[in-house]
């Protein structure tokens, strides 16, 4: 498993910009399409089991 080392969006101080917002919303949607496609459901979806790298791109995790 690849190490994960910016925390959890939960983490996050809320609310973000808008355009980080939108960037951690587009960049989920994209794992989500990949991961159904591949017939994979995430069936517990919240902010502790998004992952940020130190660069900020969410990660989903189980």
């Amino acid at each position: 498993m690849e190490y994960i080392d910016g925390g959890t969006l939960s983490d996050k101080n809320f609310p973000l910009k808008k355009r980080e917002a939108l960037f951690l919303i587009y960049r989920l949607l994209e794992g989500l399409e990949f991961a159904h496609k591949q017939n994979i459901i995430h069936l517990d979806l919240k902010p502790a089991n998004i992952l940020l790298t130190g660069s900020g791109i969410p990660k989903l995790s189980e």
